[in-house]
């Protein structure tokens, strides 16, 4: 399986181990606004995330897989296994997920996922900044 949640290489350095997961900015957001707007196919005027997307295909790619993997039945094992690891890596640092520096919940559903992903996971601190109402 593929690794969804990569460091958060700015909080290397720090004391608590800080881990990203993130999803296709704009299509993922229901709340999106502004931020669709492109400026000639190569920069959004209001989206950082999605400037990245355009600019490096590699990371829309990461993104989509990300995003692919949320729709799977087994998308809160596949998370809380690969949680698992990381606190075993971890050696007693903490650990915490910022849930979308890209995308946002897209649906009920999938918020719901993300809950349960944090409720096995209580030791972990899970933090998210959204726009959406699901």
């Amino acid at each position: 399986m593929t690794k969804l949640l990569k460091q958060n290489s700015k909080m290397k350095n720090s004391s608590i181990l800080t881990y990203n997961f993130n999803i296709p900015a704009v299509s993922t957001c229901p709340n999106a606004g502004q931020c669709k707007q492109v400026l000639d196919g190569t920069k959004s005027s209001y989206c950082f995330a999605k400037n990245e997307e355009i600019r490096y295909p590699s990371v829309r790619k990461s993104r989509q897989i990300a995003y692919e993997a949320t729709k799977s039945a087994d998308f809160v094992r596949n998370m809380t296994n690969e949680i698992d690891n990381l606190v075993v890596k971890a050696k007693g640092k903490e650990i915490a997920i910022r849930i979308h520096a890209s995308g946002d919940f897209y649906s009920a559903e999938y918020l719901l996922k993300w809950t349960e992903i944090a409720r096995n996971n209580r030791d972990v601190i899970f933090y998210a900044y959204t726009k959406s109402h699901a």
